[in-house]
């Protein structure tokens, strides 16, 4: 359960929101990154979030599971969220116009609580340096630069996350194979790698990228792309004393084994490579 509920009022009123409960909704789902699923849709990340979770997460409000979904549906509508179902689960992502709600309130504006951002007319010496201040203002366009800058940050951290989960399970192939991992409860073990890459961990996301540029990944690549075109589908490769092991299935699930001596794998990447 969230123990404290906070809403940015002010943001919440300019983005068309007009209930409570809606607006302490959507004030949790702009933290959906930090605890909820990750899945790919369409090449873009969503997050599943299941009707319970914000009913128990937000449960003073008492809400029942068709009015979650009416809220997320009518969030979509506003624009602050992309609504998709994936099977049976509710996925959302934060829209763009979503990411506005983060925004800090505006010092300027005037409260009961902060009343001393009024304080008497301004004297004409203030006006004028105001005025000269907006002016050269687009001389450095800091906030512009500023913003540009974090949308490029975000861009390329969506971009990773999706190749990330992309390469899931070839990822943690390779970490079997290079750290020798016994894996007892597989769905456990990629929950956690998913959280450590959205929490940020510098070690994981080092071992992704040396992952992406390891001779396992391109060579995986470069036989799945072959074999693709051969309607026959890569389930796994993997090295043992010297040797790879390719296992295949065909369109009508016909299990084949390709079996290359490390030493001839060169050689094989190239004969793969020369077919049209």
């Amino acid at each position: 359960m969230k123990y404290q509920l906070n809403v940015n009022q002010q943001q919440a009123i300019e983005l068309g929101i007009t209930h409570i409960n809606q607006a302490l909704i959507f004030d949790l789902l702009t933290t959906v990154a930090s605890w909820a699923e990750t899945i790919v849709i369409d090449n873009e990340v969503f997050y599943w979030v299941s009707r319970q979770t914000i009913s128990s997460e937000l449960k003073l409000l008492g809400l029942k599971n068709d009015t979650v979904y009416r809220n997320f549906k009518k969030l979509d509508n506003l624009g602050l969220i992309n609504y998709k179902k994936y099977g049976k689960k509710d996925c959302i992502r934060i829209t763009k116009l979503g990411k506005k709600y983060l925004l800090k309130p505006n010092e300027n504006t005037m409260s009961d609580s902060n009343p001393n951002h009024y304080a008497g007319n301004k004297s004409e010496k203030e006006v004028k340096l105001e005025s000269k201040s907006e002016k050269n203002s687009d001389l450095n366009p800091t906030y512009p630069l500023t913003n540009k800058i974090i949308e490029e940050d975000e861009r390329k951290k969506e971009q990773l996350e999706i190749k990330f989960h992309k390469y899931l399970d070839l990822f943690i192939q390779w970490l079997k194979q290079e750290n020798n991992i016994k894996i007892n409860n597989l769905f456990s073990y990629k929950k956690t790698l998913i959280e450590k890459f959205q929490q940020g961990q510098e070690k994981i996301i080092f071992l992704f990228d040396e992952f992406l540029k390891s001779k396992f990944f391109i060579e995986n690549q470069t036989l799945g792309k072959f074999y693709q075109n051969k309607q026959i589908h890569l389930v796994e490769i993997k090295e043992e004393s010297n040797i790879y092991y390719f296992q295949l299935f065909d369109t009508n699930s016909k299990k084949m084994n390709i079996t290359v001596n490390r030493n001839k794998i060169d050689e094989f990447i190239s004969q793969l490579n020369s077919y049209d």
